[in-house]
Formats: C-alpha cells, structure tokens, sequence
C-alpha cells in the first residue's frame, strides 16, 4: 500500500506497475499535473487514459447521487464512496469487488 498526495507519483507507481486499486480524495489541496491544479477527479480522468485496468474509488464529501454520478462520467472512475468512512465492511466489499473485476 502506497499513500502520497503527489500525483507525479501516482503515475511513477502506475508505470511500474506497482498499483492494483487507486483510492482517491476529491480534494487534493495543492496537487498539480503538468503545471495545473488538478482535483482527484481531473486526475482519475488522466489515469484512467493510460491504465484502464486499474480500479479507481473516488471518496468524496458529496452526497447526493447527481453529484456522484457526475463525478463518475466526468474523471471514469469505477466507483464512488461517500465520506466519512462510517461502514468499513461495505467499503472492503467494494474494494474487493473491484479486485475481482480486475482479474
């Protein structure tokens, strides 16, 4: 397990194939690609156009279902989960089922 806010080094883990499941913060104060500010669903959109294969889980603070399901066309991510983490079982259930689509 890797955790960086720095998403040249999202990428560097990806290229070397050392990624198997992304989870990623809406918010990313602070973080930029290639001279942008860039959000966690900006940067799920750039990832997902190299590495399709790898699961992403967006975890936002939004609730509403319109504003998930946006999230998800717009950065292609896999999934979405609301924070705070409150159900842990459910969240490994969704991380596992995405491991097994993986496969």
């Amino acid at each position: 397990m890797f955790i960086t806010a720095e998403p040249k080094e999202i990428f560097h883990l990806c290229e070397a194939g050392a990624v198997e499941l992304v989870i990623m913060d809406i918010n990313l104060p602070g973080a930029r690609w290639e001279g942008q500010k860039v959000d966690g669903s900006m940067l799920s959109c750039h990832l997902k156009t190299q590495w399709k294969q790898i699961p992403i889980i967006l975890v936002t603070a939004y609730t509403m279902p319109a504003e998930q399901h946006l999230l998800l066309s717009q950065s292609g991510a896999d999934s979405c989960y609301t924070k705070p983490i409150t159900d842990y079982d459910a969240f490994l259930d969704m991380i596992t089922l995405l491991g097994q689509r993986r496969n």
